[in-house]
């Protein structure tokens, strides 16, 4: 998330921002909560989710990396990858399996960032 571009966009320092962001009734509370944390400073970006996720991140985590086999899976596959510690030391591994998926996302037979829906 770039929030960092959007806070350079405002007229309001973080602290005010983050006092601005904690008085409104937000949708996902949770995700609120995540950017204030990130504005306030938290040193990571780690997530823990619950799930599949949390069955996968084990099995990242003891060095067993198997690519997911479909576009359905990787949102599991990556929202494992959130809970990685900073001491994982496969990242190499796990950079091309992001990559490729990342591609085939691209290729049109899926989502599209930044591009309307017809």
């Amino acid at each position: 998330m770039p929030i960092w571009h959007y806070v350079d966009q405002l007229s309001l320092s973080v602290d005010d921002l983050v006092e601005d962001l904690r008085k409104i009734v937000a949708s996902v509370p949770t995700s609120r909560d995540a950017i204030v944390q990130r504005l306030r400073g938290a040193p990571t970006a780690r997530k823990l989710y619950t799930g599949t996720p949390a069955r996968i991140l084990p099995l990242l985590c003891s060095g067993k990396i198997d690519a997911p086999k479909s576009v359905n899976e990787f949102g599991a596959f990556a929202n494992a990858v959130h809970g990685l510690p900073d001491d994982f030391n496969k990242v190499g591994e796990l950079r091309q399996i992001l990559l490729d998926f990342l591609h085939q996302d691209h290729e049109g037979k899926h989502r599209s960032a930044g591009q309307a829906k017809p």
